[in-house]
């Protein structure tokens, strides 16, 4: 993914906090498995 990209993604998910929040949970867990 460009930076373009994750930008115009998370203004997206930022608009939709309960999507967000449903996209950053997983995210929190994989970065603190692999860590």
């Amino acid at each position: 993914m460009t930076v373009v990209r994750d930008c115009k993604h998370f203004h997206f998910l930022f608009n939709n906090i309960f999507f967000f929040k449903l996209w950053t949970l997983p995210h929190l867990t994989t970065i603190r498995t692999l860590h």
